[in-house]
């Protein structure tokens, strides 16, 4: 039996890593792309840390070379990819306006506002004026000149989901693009604050004509 060993790329007491991603670079060599929070939630915005290691993945150095693809700049979605040589797209899903990241924050005058439009709101950890917004959108970036500039656009999730998270997509080799998401699902009397009862349903949203427009297909 082969023996297998944990190796830890990045530990820091006091702070809260998630949601990493494994690359192979062009050349060969292993990058992990990590986000780092000081709060162990969800909802701050996190810190961006690289860390890159040979095909072996043995040993790991961080890195600030955010040129590296595809940490593409202006970039924040979990699906990035590149179509036609010069499009890029990336593509996220859960937040409002088209930011894919981390909830907004608001002035607490405004919480009872978006919840009465079934947004979903989380406490800020440190300020008592404040609250986390939710998004429940699919966004679609792209950049013709090597993410120096985006269009972006939102299209809203079907109406009866409270939430919107989205996973690792897919590319076809007919540039069909693949992005499975997934959320909550509103009902009559669910109480926001706590989603007791609350469902989940996870639908493949997919696009043939380069991120434009999207089919939401049940799964």
């Amino acid at each position: 039996m082969k023996l297998q060993r944990d190796i830890i790329i990045f530990k820091k007491e006091g702070s809260y890593s998630c949601f990493p991603v494994l690359e192979q670079l062009a050349d060969g060599r292993l990058m992990v792309a990590l986000t780092q929070r000081e709060f162990p939630s969800h909802n701050s915005k996190g810190r961006l840390r690289l860390f890159l290691a040979a095909a072996d993945g043995e040993h790991w150095q961080e890195t600030t070379d955010s040129s590296l693809a595809p940490v593409w700049p202006g970039a924040t979605g979990k699906f990035r990819c590149q179509l036609n040589g010069d499009m890029w797209l990336d593509i996220g899903a859960g937040g409002r306006g088209g930011h894919f990241d981390a909830p907004e924050v608001r002035p607490f005058s405004e919480r009872l506002q978006w919840e009465a439009q079934r947004y979903i709101t989380h406490d800020h950890e440190k300020d008592s004026n404040a609250f986390y917004l939710g998004g429940k959108e699919l966004h679609v970036g792209r950049s013709l000149d090597g993410g120096i500039s985006w269009q972006r656009q939102a299209i809203s999730a079907p109406p009866e989901m409270l939430s919107l998270n989205g996973f690792r997509g897919l590319c076809l080799q007919d540039n069909t693009l693949l992005f499975p998401v997934g959320g909550q699902v509103d009902k009559p009397g669910l109480d926001l604050h706590t989603m007791e009862g609350a469902t989940w349903q996870q639908y493949m949203a997919r696009s043939t004509d380069n991120g434009g427009t999207w089919d939401w297909i049940p799964m």
